[in-house]
């Protein structure tokens, strides 16, 4: 779809919000849910997604949350707040949290070479081998290539985790360490068995202990198994001639860290809750509130992107695990994710206390961004 097509989809639907707004209960200034019904219902039809789930989380509350469509094209169970999606590369900012936590008990410290904790770590210059650093792993300025090893990771991969660090040795560097941005899974990976290591605990134990199960979210997990008939799982679907096609679940045991978990709409908003009250979930802590500004703070520079004149955005960066830029003059702290062809968005305005959720069973990320 070419980017004159796509702006045009996207001015239509904003457009059709109804003007009488102030005659409806208000979810946000100047949005009520029939806005967002509105806005969800086009974006659908508009991008063919079969599929949808939004929150928003206000002032510690969920003032939102709401499914739309089909968990699976041309079947009837739908989508609600329970339904299972595949959160893809928002599964960066559970690792991380994890590494943080074990930051927080002084198994580790952020600045720490990773060899020291990893003896077996090793990359294709011996220098870098010591020079990489704990958030070396989680910035995406390693200087290997964009989707450097993502092979190992995807397309009926079977590779372990550990077979996927021992192979790290033999990937090139394409780019100067810590200069330019190039997004990268495999060292994600790397740093799920760095807490592994240390905890001595599976990366999928100790985040669903630690973190989902100690957050009270709902319908999440770390180790998504073969979806059941019946199950409240949404089912993710790629285009073909127009028309939202249903594939096939894929097993993928190395991804986890960067990208494996799976997790509701309810889920997704308890977790922006607990981050939003500075680590706290139902009175316990979760999540050092240091360690959250730590990973929400910038860490990489990036460079703008081509719509920034539109959002009045002056800088864009990476933290750990976590996009943050100035956004209509707020600070906004978000990510992405996709996987299994489907796409989730998480997106914080701290200052405001307000964070969005968004869930599609579908991989046109224009969809979700409209929505977000």
């Amino acid at each position: 779809m070419s980017d004159a097509r796509i702006l045009s989809r996207l001015a239509g639907l904003l457009c059709l919000a109804p003007t009488l707004a102030w005659a409806q209960p208000q979810v946000l200034p100047g949005m009520t849910g029939s806005d967002i019904d509105t806005l969800v219902s086009g974006t659908q039809a508009a991008f063919n997604v079969p599929g949808v789930a939004v929150g928003i989380v206000k002032d510690g509350k969920v003032i939102f949350s709401r499914g739309y469509g089909h968990r699976r094209a041309s079947e009837s169970a739908t989508v609600d707040e329970m339904t299972r999606f595949a959160i893809g590369s928002n599964t960066k900012a559970f690792t991380t949290a994890a590494l943080s936590i074990l930051v927080h008990q002084n198994k580790l410290q952020w600045s720490d070479p990773v060899w020291q904790h990893m003896p077996e770590f090793a990359l294709a210059d011996p220098y870098l081998t010591r020079a990489f650093i704990v958030t070396d792993l989680l910035t995406h300025h390693s200087g290997m290539g964009q989707g450097a090893g993502d092979l190992m990771l995807f397309s009926r991969s079977r590779f372990t985790r550990s077979e996927v660090v021992n192979r790290l040795q033999y990937m090139p560097f394409t780019g100067g360490f810590r200069e330019k941005y190039a997004y990268n899974n495999l060292l994600y990976v790397t740093a799920g068995k760095l807490v592994e290591d240390i905890s001595h605990v599976s990366w999928e134990h100790f985040v669903q202990r630690n973190i989902l199960d100690a957050a009270g979210m709902k319908a999440c997990t770390t180790s998504p198994a073969k979806p059941k008939s019946g199950e409240n799982r949404a089912t993710g679907h790629s285009l073909d001639n127009g028309k939202a096609v249903p594939v096939a679940w894929e097993f993928l045991p190395a991804v986890a860290p960067a990208g494996g978990i799976e997790c509701s709409l309810s889920g997704m908003e308890s977790w922006v809750q607990m981050l939003l009250a500075h680590g706290v979930s139902n009175g316990h802590s979760v999540l050092a509130a240091d360690q959250i500004d730590e990973m929400w703070a910038p860490h990489a520079l990036l460079p703008l992107a081509d719509s920034a004149h539109l959002t009045n955005t002056h800088f864009r960066a990476y933290g750990l695990g976590w996009f943050t830029e100035d956004f209509y003059g707020a600070r906004r702290v978000w990510h992405t994710g996709t996987i299994q062809n489907m796409v989730s968005y998480v997106s914080f305005l701290p200052e405001k206390n307000v964070g969005i959720v968004i869930l599609t069973n579908q991989d046109d990320h224009h969809a979700t961004y409209t929505l977000a």
